[in-house]
């Protein structure tokens, strides 16, 4: 796993990205995941966060497929991964 800090222009630290792996039956898979501090979500951070993890992902690794999971009552994450292209 390898874990990003996500800051606000004036360096404050507001929550984290990371990406990992799972092996699954069928192989591999590269997974992300984010959290911000509840003050500061539906201010766009979490999508800036996680449309450079893919790029970061896509750019620097050897990989052709990411992943991400939400619960089901999560739309704010729901509408995150949307707007990132999952």
């Amino acid at each position: 796993m390898k874990l990003f800090i996500i800051e606000k222009k004036d360096g404050s630290k507001i929550g984290l990205t990371n990406h990992f792996y799972v092996l699954y039956p069928d192989g591999k898979k590269v997974l992300i995941g984010y959290a911000l501090v509840p003050s500061e979500r539906r201010k766009g951070y979490c999508t800036e966060a996680a449309k450079i993890m893919v790029d970061y992902l896509f750019l620097s690794k050897d990989i052709v497929r990411i992943q991400a999971e939400t619960d089901v009552r999560n739309i704010g994450s729901q509408k995150v991964l949307e707007k990132v292209g999952f």
